[in-house]
């Protein structure tokens, strides 16, 4: 039976400016170079939605991306953006101007381990005892991996919010 595993959630916010397409890019880029990519169809844009307001924007983006290991294990890294007020703005970047945004937004992050993801096991006794007997190490180091890979996209955020004083 389909069984998930929750191993890390967080969220990063900024305010400020910085280009909200170079980080949407920079974002998927880093999730296909990771094998979350189109080429398995493991990559969903489950949602976007944008508001006009005034002359702002409301945005919301959910983005689910998965890693299949095997038969048995896959990884789902979930990733939902708010983006508040975003306006286009001009700003001078080595004497010239370039197109920027500036708004406010909030990026959480929700992986889980999936175990028997395409539902073969039919016994939950025999799966209980394959989990925690056979695979327990394997499962662990699973979850160390997802683990450590979710805060790397996290840092790499920070990082461009950090490069734009957001």
């Amino acid at each position: 039976m389909k069984e998930s595993i929750s191993v890390v959630s967080m969220k990063t916010k900024g305010k400020g400016v910085f280009d909200m397409a170079e980080l949407y890019q920079n974002m998927k880029f880093w999730l296909d170079f990771q094998g979350y990519g189109d080429h398995e169809k493991t990559f969903q844009e489950e949602k976007y939605v944008e508001r006009i307001k005034g002359d702002s924007k409301q945005i919301e983006i959910r983005w689910r991306a998965d890693k299949i290991f095997n038969e048995y294990v896959s990884y789902t890294m979930g990733i939902t953006f708010f983006i508040l007020g975003l306006k286009e703005v001009q700003v001078e970047k080595e004497g010239k101007k370039i197109g920027s945004n500036k708004g406010e937004v909030e990026i959480r992050f929700n992986a889980k381990l999936n175990l028997d993801w395409k539902d073969k096991w039919k016994s939950t006794v025999s799966q209980r005892v394959y989990n925690n007997l056979i695979i327990r190490d394997k499962i662990e180091a699973h979850k160390t991996d997802l683990y450590n890979k979710t805060y790397v996209l996290y840092d790499e955020v920070k990082k461009f919010f950090e490069m734009y004083g957001v």
